[in-house]
Order: structure tokens, then C-alpha cells, then sequence
């Protein structure tokens, strides 16, 4: 590579690839969506089949709508790219303990994309905000952002 196309940054690499848009518009990779996560074979089914949240793919429906689309973070748009179903078993192997109490376990793929959520707006926050948070902190946040 190049001294020159090392320093292009990833923004300018794309648009300088003549056939980016095209290939990787929504309408040429449409009939290949959802994304499904692979997980390793064998993978034993979850211990629990019930859960106190449910994550359910979204569909990508409205990325083709411009308004849309303009309107969503990435971790939105990915939410509707990738279907996160294939990782619920796999992941329940690691967050299930069994107990006694027999409360309902949340959803590992919602704790997941929490987890994924709140990366996102640490990295996208870093250096604006405390690093802890009070609920009321947290909650004047969301409400700010919704408004």
C-alpha cells in the first residue's frame, strides 16, 4: 500500500471505492438480511424458557426510509441489520446460575444489548459526563434526550 493510501482516512477510502454504494446499498444486500451471528456447534439450549424480557429483530424495513434513517444512531441501525436470536442460548450458557428463588432471568440478548448500548454511549460521552451516574442523573439523561 501506498504512503498516500495509508493516510486516506476510512471515510475517503470509501468514497473513493467507485463500486462502495452500490455494493453495499440496502437494496443489493436486502435479500441477505438479517445478519445471523454464528455460534459454535453444539451449543446446549438454554436452562431457562421463559424470560422477563423478550428481544425480538426489528426488521430493516425503514432504513429505506431517508427520514428514518437519518434520525437513528448506528447501534440503531444495527439493531436492525443483525437478528441477535442465534446468540440467546450461547449466551444463557455464561449469565444463567441456577437458584433457588426461581425468579425469571432477564433475557441474555437484552442484558447483551445493554451492555452494547451503554459502550456506545460511554465512547460517544467520554470525558463530557462523571463516571458514575445517580438514577435521577440517568433518568434527567434519557428524558433530555427524548425531548
Amino acid at each position: 500500500m501506498s504512503d498516500k493510501a495509508s493516510e486516506l482516512t476510512a471515510i475517503q477510502k470509501r468514497a473513493a471505492h467507485p463500486d462502495f454504494v452500490k455494493t453495499f446499498s440496502l437494496a443489493a444486500i436486502c435479500h441477505r438480511l438479517p445478519l445471523r451471528l454464528v455460534v459454535p456447534e453444539g451449543t446446549p439450549p438454554s436452562p431457562k424458557r421463559h424470560y422477563r424480557s423478550e428481544y425480538r429483530y426489528l426488521g430493516f424495513g425503514d432504513l429505506a426510509q431517508p427520514h428514518t434513517l437519518t434520525s437513528l444512531t448506528l447501534f440503531e441501525v444495527v439493531l436492525r441489520l443483525v437478528d441477535f436470536a442465534p446468540l440467546r442460548d450461547y449466551l444463557a450458557q455464561f449469565y444463567y446460575v441456577v437458584s433457588a428463588k426461581g425468579q425469571v432471568p432477564f433475557d441474555p440478548i437484552s442484558l447483551f444489548l445493554c451492555v452494547c448500548l451503554r459502550r456506545e454511549y460511554y465512547l460517544k460521552n467520554r470525558g463530557k459526563a462523571p463516571e458514575r451516574h445517580s438514577k435521577s442523573q440517568i433518568w434527567r439523561f434519557d428524558k433530555e434526550r427524548v425531548e
